[in-house]
């Protein structure tokens, strides 16, 4: 069941379970520009914090709406996390906890790039990544499911611990640089263990078991770039148009 771009799967069918902004910079961000702009967002100072001085390191967290907003820096660079809140408000049917559909995830982004991008630290690297999921209720559907998105048939019924990684590169459309998009296919599976300890022996057994496609996106530009990027919102919106032509019709050139 090869890939069929006349007739591609529809994006809704993923969910995000985490959604990422990624900026590098000649040198450290200040903790005074990462408390400004976390305050200018979420209208408060963030629920905890916490800083290793002496390895650049600094961490942000607390609720940004119904969601949970991480920003972590070392040495030159800034993620900023968009994930389920502790106790998810948006879940599945099965109780996996996501961001909700990939569309509305990622409307739930863009509030925070353009108050991130332009900060007044110079960026020479953007990145935007993401892990969307979509549970199936056995192995063989998710084989099935995901083999939808792939340019070559997936022997359904005759494989196990599947994993596909690519990078596709194209050149940007207004900074004439390459974008790297890399894209990392699986199925997976979990669930909760149990052990019950005998005299002689430890059973093991499984419960609540989830099967689940996992899409992981990291498109970024290239890493020996060492000159600011001038235009970077216009760039970044550039990497989600990716991420939405990959969730849509899979991998592509």
């Amino acid at each position: 069941m090869a890939l069929d771009t006349s007739n591609p799967p529809r994006p809704a069918a993923w969910e995000a379970e985490q959604l990422r902004i990624t900026t590098f910079h000649p040198l450290n961000v200040e903790e005074s520009v990462l408390s400004e702009w976390w305050e200018s967002i979420t209208g408060e100072k963030p629920e905890q914090q916490s800083a290793r001085p002496r390895e650049g390191m600094l961490q942000m967290s607390g609720l940004l709406q119904e969601n949970q907003l991480v920003v972590a820096t070392q040495q030159g660079q800034v993620n900023a996390l968009l994930l389920p809140p502790p106790q998810p408000l948006i879940t599945r049917a099965d109780g996996l906890p996501t961001l909700g559909l990939l569309p509305s995830a990622l409307d739930a982004l863009r509030s925070l790039a353009p108050p991130w991008l332009t900060l007044t630290q110079p960026i020479t690297r953007l990145a935007f990544g993401a892990v969307l999921v979509n549970p199936v209720p056995d192995l063989l559907a998710g084989h099935r499911f995901i083999s939808q998105y792939l340019p070559f048939d997936l022997d359904e019924s005759n494989i196990s611990d599947f994993f596909y990684q690519i990078n596709r590169p194209r050149k940007s459309k207004d900074e004439q640089m390459d974008i790297n998009r890399l894209t990392r296919w699986s199925v997976a599976q979990g669930g909760i263990i149990s052990f019950a300890i005998g005299l002689n022996e430890a059973t093991r057994s499984y419960s609540d078991v989830q099967f689940v496609c996992r899409l992981e996106l990291d498109i970024n530009t290239q890493a020996n770039r060492t000159t600011p990027i001038n235009d970077e919102l216009p760039l970044f919106k550039e990497m989600i148009e990716y991420a939405e032509e990959i969730a849509q019709k899979g991998d592509i050139p």
